[in-house]
């Protein structure tokens, strides 16, 4: 196909640009001069146009995507979303969540996502791709019980139903959900199941001002609501949520950790060695009010950062209509970060997820050999304005290609 400019992130953006693509996969990606004799039959051409390889989703809950109306007014606190949360995962059915996964999945490919990495409650929600198709989804089960006892026991035993879907790849892996939520005998049973099985592991970590004085100091709101409800506290005070998951062995290099905003040096050390990767959500980051996200840290510290949307529990507050959105990410870490380059916010949402993801080469970027997943944008600039327009971008994609071929969006 021929386009007016392309930006591969694997080279510099390319004007007047062809992209060969054969079964599934690009053949050649160059100038049109140099390939135009090369790329078989009469190419499609895009004309006024950019294309980009499509965005991963590193953190999403697609099954929360109903969710919007019922945060559209900010939390007092995070106990208090956490309270909400509750009542409204108590309101709804496996249908619903079901309905809220397709609604979800639609938003995602029209903002031209390939790929998501999506948190699960329930193991029949991850059974079929019908839900999500034609986004592809990596479904991590999620595993809550705050206290060891009888609650604890039903996660373990639920962990060990759901195997046969963790050996077959039909469930990508497992989130023990927090910290706070999730009792230190269930982080580390999931933990050493996903490393036996060669799994990653989704973890909600170091999210908020209540949870870092839960950990460190053993106080504050998350502390007493928590104690209140007779979860044992006996892990709290004297150590951050990240050196907790260090201690359960809950860190290494298939491990995506969302959110991280309270963070002092020791745990950026504690990911670096790890290897474990952060997700950072900047829509859901703002709406909390959360202390401002550690980039510049986790940077130089050699941690990999990547970008999710999260939830619409946790984004909706300013928005008439909410959508699962990473473009809208793209420009909220812009702004949360006006002197980061354009392009180094694109690779949060391509280059740099699909190396965490092990599929380095295989997505994200535009090269020879990758899977023919792409995305186009309305462009007329420059090729130097390239990713200053992907940031910029908003609505829709104009078009999108998921394993070489054209879907509707």
């Amino acid at each position: 196909m021929r386009v007016r400019c392309a930006a591969p992130l694997a080279a510099p953006p390319i004007e007047n640009a062809a992209v060969w693509i054969a079964e599934g996969r690009i053949r050649a990606v160059g100038p049109w001069p140099e390939l135009k004799d090369a790329v078989p039959g009469k190419p499609e051409d895009l004309g006024e146009a950019l294309l980009l390889p499509a965005f991963l989703n590193a953190h999403c809950h697609l099954e929360y995507t109903d969710f919007a109306d019922r945060f559209r007014e900010r939390p007092r606190g995070f106990v208090d979303w956490i309270e909400r949360m509750i009542a409204a995962k108590r309101a709804r059915s496996l249908e619903d969540a079901r309905r809220a996964r397709r609604r979800g999945a639609r938003m995602l490919l029209q903002s031209g996502v390939a790929r998501a990495l999506d948190i699960v409650t329930d193991a029949a929600l991850a059974e079929t791709d019908s839900d999500t198709s034609p986004l592809r989804v990596a479904s991590f089960l999620e595993c809550l019980a705050p206290s060891p006892g009888e609650r604890e026991k039903a996660e373990l035993a639920r962990i060990d139903k759901a195997a046969p879907l963790l050996q077959t790849g039909r469930i990508a892996g497992l989130s023990p959900h927090a910290p706070y939520s999730a009792a230190p005998g269930l982080i580390r049973r999931c933990a050493q199941l996903a490393a036996a099985l060669g799994l990653p592991l989704s973890i909600h970590a170091a999210e908020s001002r209540e949870e870092w004085e839960m950990f460190a100091r053993a106080e504050g709101p998350l502390y007493q609501w928590l104690q209140a409800r007779g979860r044992p506290m006996d892990d709290c005070g004297g150590a951050t949520p990240i050196r907790r998951l260090a201690e359960l062995g809950a860190l290494g290099p298939r491990t995506w950790i969302a959110h991280a905003n309270c963070l002092d040096e020791g745990d950026v050390g504690l990911l670096a060695r790890s290897g474990a990767t952060v997700v950072h959500c900047p829509r859901s980051h703002a709406y909390f009010g959360h202390p401002p996200f550690p980039l510049e840290k986790l940077r130089c510290g050699g941690v990999p950062v990547c970008l999710g949307t999260d939830s619409l529990a946790g984004t909706a507050a300013e928005e008439a209509f909410p959508k699962l959105d990473l473009f809208a990410e793209l420009a909220a870490c812009a702004r949360e970060f006006p002197g980061l380059g354009k392009e180094e916010i694109v690779r949060m949402a391509t280059v740099e997820p699909a190396r965490a993801g092990g599929w380095a080469g295989q997505a994200g970027e535009l090269r020879p050999g990758a899977v023919a997943d792409l995305a186009a944008i309305p462009f007329r600039g420059a090729p130097a304005e390239a990713f200053e327009a992907i940031v910029a971008h908003r609505g829709p994609v104009l078009r999108m290609m998921l394993q070489g071929e054209w879907i509707d969006v």
